[in-house]
This record gives C-alpha cells, structure tokens and sequence, in this order.
C-alpha cells in the first residue's frame, strides 16, 4: 500500500488532473483477485472512479481469508513466528489456522491436529456455521496437490451449488513464507 501510495503521488505531480483512488485490500492472494473482478464488472456498468471505489471499500469489508499452516517452520523462518510459539506447535504436533483481520492483521484462530479436522474449521468459520453462504470462494494452495483435491471436494459439500468455486496455485513468493502444503480458502461474500 506504501508502494502504490508513493506511486500515485508520483503520478499525481505530472498530471494534476489524474483522478486516483487507493483500495487498501486488507488481504493478499486472491482476495485482491475478487477486488479487481468486481473493479471491472462496475466499469462496465459506467460507474464512476469515485462510486468504484466507495463499493471496493464495501467489499473489502466482506471478504475474508482463512489460511491453514501445516507447519509453522516456514513463518519461522522468515521471522513472522517466534521460536517459542514454532517450538510448542511442533511439539504438541499441532497445525494452525489463521485468519486476516479487519485490520489486515493476521489472526490465528485455532490449532488443530489434522487435515480433516482443519477443513472442517475452515469451512465452518467461512460459513459461520452454516449461517451465510458467499457468492464465491477461491482455494488457493501453494504446491501440495493432494491437499488441494482434499480441499475442494471438502469446500464442494459445504456449499451451495450456485457458489462460485475457483482453484488457483499461489506464487512461489508466498508458498516460501506459508510452506509447501499450506492452502488459502478466500470468501466473497459481496
């Protein structure tokens, strides 16, 4: 975000009458693919720059992501754990399951023991229980295939056949910080 704004100041010192407007995500992954989809669906329907970006804002409010880490050693790794918090997962061979904030914090909100019982968190903490279904969802997993197909045919039995279901594989940049079999469910509920 500290990029796009020095970037727009940039832009807006050449050319005065440049209208830009600045969407913080919240997010990353594909939450911001859901972001831009809706960008150009409201362009197409002649929406100013200004109306655009006050239904973004809405948006961003009703999109939510839901990570499930097999193991913490890569967040380790790159700093964003302590030893102390890598060492009692690993221990009580516990995975976690995190979500991003409001703020666009990250957030853990539980530690389960496997694969199922992960899924199942997931799926009930994208749903509330059953209680609000989104118009899309995305999973987005970094290179673990098996999980992947484990994931989807999971999501599938949660949701109406009306969701939009997308799967998508995730850069090598952010499987480097989450793992290999680390797997992203993102939801829309614009």
């Amino acid at each position: 975000m500290n990029s796009a704004k020095v970037a727009s100041n940039q832009i807006k010192q050449k050319h005065k009458d440049v209208k830009i407007y600045l969407i913080d995500s919240k997010n990353a992954s594909y939450a911001e693919g859901f972001l831009v989809e809706e960008t150009l669906e409201l362009s197409k329907k002649g929406l100013s720059g200004a109306e655009i970006a006050s239904k973004l804002e809405n948006l961003v409010k009703n999109i939510y992501s839901f990570l499930y880490i097999p193991t913490l050693k890569y967040l380790y790794r790159g700093g964003r754990v302590s030893i102390t918090k890598y060492l009692a997962a690993r221990l009580l061979r516990k995975k976690v399951i995190i979500k991003t904030a409001e703020d666009g914090s990250l957030q853990p909100v539980g530690a389960i023991g496997s694969v199922k019982e992960g899924l199942d968190k997931i799926a009930n903490l994208v749903t509330n229980n059953g209680n609000r279904m989104p118009r899309k969802i995305a999973i987005v997993y970094a290179s673990n295939h098996s999980l992947r197909h484990q994931a989807v045919d999971y999501i599938k039995k949660y949701m109406p056949e009306k969701t939009e279901i997308r799967v998508i594989q995730t850069r090598a940049a952010i499987t480097a910080h989450v793992g290999p079999s680390a797997i992203a469910i993102v939801a829309d509920f614009g």
